[in-house]
């Protein structure tokens, strides 16, 4: 029996086509969820993460009130 979609994925189309791509054809345990349910939001961190680059000819930077990360093809730490 598959695993029901969390809320937060099921209500974002990328995520939850993306947990079907992922999960399709798998036998996971109700423990997995948690699990899935970060990768998944990794793969849409990642998505935004390019689609910003290629909107910003290579060059991002992102900053969270943690730390401030650089992206940039010239960025050399």
């Amino acid at each position: 029996m598959p695993l029901k979609k969390p809320p937060s994925i099921e209500a974002d189309e990328f995520k939850s086509a993306k947990r079907d791509e992922v999960t399709r054809g798998r036998d996971f345990r109700e423990s997995d969820a948690p699990t899935l349910e970060v990768l998944m939001e990794w793969y849409s961190v990642v998505r935004q993460c390019i689609e910003d680059r290629q909107d910003a000819s290579g060059q991002v930077a992102y900053a969270t009130r943690w730390a401030t990360y650089a992206s940039s093809r010239r960025y050399r730490p």
